[in-house]
């Protein structure tokens, strides 16, 4: 969401939005895990709260939002789901604006992932598996041996990865699944 403000705004943004407020407040949405479309479906209702207001806690708590709500940036206006296994589809939506993915994160290769490309064979042992992860999908490029790959942005700090980024062959990971997901978010 905050990529697709920056964009809005001319490239960037200056309040990041609360992890903490999604956790606490969507009711599958918890340090668990839960699904994005519950959390866009919350964000249409609720004005988006920036983390200097709602801080991350690293525990459920109790939601906040409504004695927050003054404090709100940003409100999504809508998403859009995107076809499952449909790569043109995303690097259509990529070429507006970032896109919210889930993949599966529990192989070895995306735990402690360094460089280079994560392959279908490297994510093979999780065949069927389904996303348990959300990242964003920043960028979309082809290897030395014309394999595509995707880069995504992880949330798990910039030690993780490379500079907090992954890049993975097209379709590794649980990647072709139907939540990869557009927001559309407007700034308040």
């Amino acid at each position: 969401m905050e990529g697709a403000l920056a964009l809005q705004r001319g490239g960037t943004w200056p309040h990041p939005l609360s992890e903490q407020q999604l956790i606490s407040c969507v009711s599958d949405n918890n340090c668990a895990g839960g699904l994005m479309t519950h959390a866009y479906e919350y964000g249409m209702k609720t004005g988006l709260i920036p983390s200097a207001a709602y801080p991350y806690q690293e525990v459920e708590g109790r939601c906040r939002d409504a004695e927050l709500a003054d404090k709100a940036v940003a409100r999504l206006v809508g998403f859009e789901a995107l076809p499952a296994g449909d790569a043109d589809a995303l690097q259509k939506a990529l070429l507006e604006q970032p896109v919210a993915v889930g993949v599966n994160a529990g192989s070895y290769a995306f735990m402690f992932y360094k460089e280079g490309v994560i392959s279908m064979e490297e994510c093979a042992g999780e065949a069927g598996a389904e996303a348990n992860h959300a990242v964003v999908l920043v960028g979309m490029g082809t290897d030395a041996r014309g394999g595509r790959y995707l880069t995504l942005r992880n949330s798990w700090g910039a030690g993780w990865g490379d500079k907090g980024h992954v890049r993975i062959a097209l379709g590794a990971c649980a990647m072709d699944h139907p939540y990869n997901v557009v927001p559309l978010v407007k700034a308040l």
